[in-house]
């Protein structure tokens, strides 16, 4: 699997996910059951690198160690250097569930939060989609 963290990794025995070709080549349109997370973050003035450094990390373990992930995606609002938005696709609800409730997922949604003044979590599902022709 192709990570937009840079990292590549091959599906093992602790990472059992099938990812169908469509997923490849268009990770973040909608599949059914596919659910994604989303966070917006405020950064402090100063930690942008630092922040992005870490969720690299956390992005890269996420995809090598927890069933179900397919994408992530790192954004930087273009006016305000200091405001993030991160994405990640994901096969199912239950593997969300798995991500959230491990000790990684915390130690690292807790470094993160130390660089910010604020961040907004939130579970989303394909509701409608177009595509492009």
């Amino acid at each position: 699997m192709t990570y937009h963290t840079g990292a590549t990794d091959k599906p093992t025995d602790r990472h059992p996910t099938s990812i169908t070709e469509k997923e490849r080549k268009f990770p973040l349109s909608g599949s059914k059951g596919a659910v994604y997370t989303s966070a917006k973050w405020n950064v402090r003035p100063g930690n942008e690198k630092r922040f992005v450094e870490t969720w690299k990390k956390f992005a890269d373990w996420t995809g090598k160690h927890q069933r179900g992930t397919i994408d992530a995606l790192l954004l930087q609002e273009a006016d305000d250097p200091s405001r993030f938005m991160s994405l990640g696709s994901w096969k199912d609800m239950e593997s969300v569930g798995e991500w959230r409730r491990a000790e990684n997922f915390k130690r690292y949604l807790a470094e993160l939060k130390a660089l910010c003044d604020g961040v907004q979590i939130r579970t989303l599902k394909t509701v409608a989609e177009v595509e492009s022709r």
